[in-house]
């Protein structure tokens, strides 16, 4: 049998023994969580300046793209106002007003849907 006293020292050695290893695997979780959370900022401020333009200021759509984007919506809010459907009209008429408060046109056609939505009894 051995002494009280080797047997305590026996006991503290497999303890740190254990914490050490306790302590390399907690190590080794927390690098991991830093490199990923610095990898995510990485990606994300490469894909921000390259692909997305997430930058408020700078502008997402040339003027040409806007113009034919505006103009595509003009025409399709005259057909929707021929066809019947007024709601759609005047939210494509207000996002044309939107873009390009001066449109030439475009307010015009809103106010007239406008009235008609006033008169149309609504279901």
């Amino acid at each position: 049998m051995q002494p009280k006293s080797v047997n305590h020292l026996e006991n503290k050695s497999v303890t740190k023994k254990k914490l050490s290893k306790l302590l390399k695997i907690l190590l080794a979780v927390l690098a991991v969580f830093f490199f990923l959370v610095i990898a995510s900022i990485a990606s994300n401020y490469i894909y921000c300046n390259t692909v997305a333009f997430c930058d408020p200021v700078r502008p997402t759509m040339s003027p040409e793209l806007k113009l034919t984007q505006t103009v595509s919506q003009y025409e399709l809010a005259i057909q929707d106002l021929y066809a019947g459907r007024y709601e759609i009209a005047k939210q494509r008429l207000e996002y044309i007003i939107q873009q390009n408060p001066e449109y030439p046109g475009a307010t015009e056609k809103l106010l007239e849907v406008q009235k008609i939505l006033g008169i149309t009894p609504t279901p």
